[in-house]
Order: C-alpha cells, then structure tokens, then sequence
C-alpha cells in the first residue's frame, strides 16, 4: 500500500475545509476564490460584512476558515471580526487590508488562530496563509 504524498495529503485536507470569503471589492474576491479553488479548497462568498455573518450563522458547522477583508462598507472587517470570535473563537480567520498593518492597528486584533495579509499578495502568499490557519486547527 502506499502511503499518501504531502500533496495528496494537502489536497484531501483542503477539499475537506470549505473557506468563507468576505470582501466587498469583487474583482478581489473572485481572484481569491478562484486562487482557493485552485488549491483545492471548498469556497463560499460574500460580498459584505453582514452577509458573511448571516451565510456563518445558518452554516457554522461547515466554515472552516474565512478570509476577510477589513475595511469594508456597513459591518467592517473589524466587526465582524469580533462578533465571529464571540460565536466561534476557535475558528481561523485570515484578515487582508490593502493598508499597511501597523497603520491603523490590525496587529494588535490578531490572535492565535488569525493571521494578516497585506494587499497586493502573491497567489501563494494567500493559499499558504490559509494552510497555516487551517493546519493550526487540526493540530
């Protein structure tokens, strides 16, 4: 029997872990869902901070991880951020700004199960970021 490749790994843990994105800008949010779909993840989108918390209230059990964007129109990255925390403080969320992290304190909201990516990033910068987030859940 053989045993199963680091890739083969990779991929079924990624078809398993459906990832909500939130971002309001939606020539962004297509490219990071095609990026994550690419890498095999199950992808999920929504276009602003209140329906990413409506589509993670009627689905929780099936986010694995999300990917928002902070500033946003009406509910905020910022928010919506806590209020997931408050219903799910385990669940590893990926934050993305297009200004620089110091500038307007997004590292201090960071925790152990969150991270920060700074617009423009690679394509790989983003898949690699979400894998960290998620392998940090399962182990």
């Amino acid at each position: 029997m053989l045993a199963a490749t680091p890739d083969a790994a990779s991929e079924a843990r990624r078809s398993g872990c459906t990832v909500l994105v939130v971002e309001d800008d939606e020539a962004c949010r297509r490219r990071m869902i095609k990026l994550l779909t690419r890498a095999h993840y199950v992808t999920v989108e929504a276009a602003s901070g209140s329906d990413g918390y409506e589509f993670f209230l009627s689905n929780r059990t099936l986010v694995g991880c999300v990917v928002l964007d902070l500033i946003m129109l009406g509910t905020d990255g910022r928010t919506l951020f806590r209020m997931l925390r408050e219903r799910a403080p385990d669940l590893p969320v990926l934050l993305t700004t297009g200004t620089p992290p110091d500038a307007d304190g997004y590292g201090r909201l960071l925790d152990a199960r969150s991270a920060l990516l700074t617009k423009p990033f690679l394509a790989n910068d983003l898949v690699e970021a979400v894998d960290r987030l998620v392998d940090r859940r399962a182990g």
